[in-house]
């Protein structure tokens, strides 16, 4: 990942932790909690990278971070 790029992605994800409930960031969840307690995996767009990461009430745990067209394989 390109260093600019490495920087918008930390920088959305601080803006996240920060401010979680913003609408402007418009993280929807991919796949709920299942039965066996793990946690609900959401989606963060920046650019043409994804983030794909799960959320505790203090913790966020990043899955990958990878290009769009290869997030969803």
């Amino acid at each position: 990942m390109p260093e600019a790029e490495c920087g918008a992605v930390l920088q959305r994800l601080q803006a996240y932790a920060s401010d979680a409930d913003n609408p402007l960031l418009a993280v929807p969840t991919l796949a709920g909690p299942d039965s066996a307690g793990e946690e609900a995996v959401s989606r963060l767009r920046v650019g043409d990278w994804r983030i794909l990461f799960g959320r505790t009430e203090n913790t966020i745990q990043v899955f990958t971070v990878r290009p769009r067209r290869e997030s969803y394989r």
